[in-house]
């Protein structure tokens, strides 16, 4: 496991890795570069798979970095790179110029692989992460229609979206009382709000990955304090 911490006066997070099994620590202080909009998304063998984000308070694009805690080195980095799930060593994204289709990546190396099936996963669990969908995005009426139609929210900026099982998981971000606030949905398969929940209020800005998902557990925070595990 990899606890991120965040240097009080410089605001520049920093990993140690624990190994809760031996209850042993492996590894502590490890410095990726020093970026105060570097934020780990998971961890997989002896690498570290982070974002970096364009700005702090509204990251509408982010760079994935892995870097090996072992070596001490970046493996590789790219732009504007949005990860959908990890399986094993293979990361899944959106294809770069076929919508509806998806590229599949080495872990270690960064390069690009056929398939899925090219790799077989080891004995890591699936994660999976939403996909981003901002105010720009031709899709977002279809979120307006969903939301606003049922909880009277108009959802603004930005949607996070996965489907998991039969469930679809929406992260929203909406105005009131000039506030910006962010609530989480769950809906059914026929579209029907089954959960909601609210995830902050009086918000500086938006968030990227404000949920994600492990085999059937969706896992996310709440209020910046409250740890979320829900069976789906």
């Amino acid at each position: 496991m990899c606890i991120e911490n965040v240097e009080a006066e410089s605001s520049i997070p920093y990993y140690n890795i624990v190994d809760f099994n031996k209850v042993k620590l492996l590894d502590s202080n490890i410095d990726v570069k020093p970026s105060k909009t570097l934020v780990l998304k998971t961890i997989v063998d002896n690498f570290l798979v982070l974002y970096e984000y364009s700005n702090g308070q509204n990251p509408d694009k982010a760079k994935a970095i892995v870097y090996d805690y072992k070596s001490k080195k970046i493996k590789w980095e790219k732009e504007d790179f949005n990860i959908i799930d990890i399986k094993g060593r293979l990361i899944k994204s959106p294809h770069q110029y076929f919508e509806g289709r998806y590229s599949y990546w080495n872990i270690e190396s960064g390069s690009i692989v056929e398939s899925e099936e090219n790799e077989k996963p080891e004995t890591n669990k699936n994660q999976h992460f939403p996909l981003c969908y901002p105010e720009t995005n031709e899709h977002f009426s279809w979120f307006a229609k969903v939301i606003s139609g049922q909880n009277k929210h108009l959802p603004r900026i930005s949607c996070e979206y996965l489907e998991l099982n039969d469930k679809i998981i929406i992260s929203y971000y909406y105005m009131e009382k000039e506030a910006l606030n962010n609530s989480l949905i769950v809906l059914d398969s026929h579209g029907q709000i089954i959960e909601s929940i609210n995830l902050g209020e009086n918000l500086k800005g938006i968030g990227k990955d404000t949920f994600f998902a492990i085999e059937n557990r969706l896992i996310f925070i709440s209020h910046k304090n409250t740890l979320n595990i829900y069976e789906v």
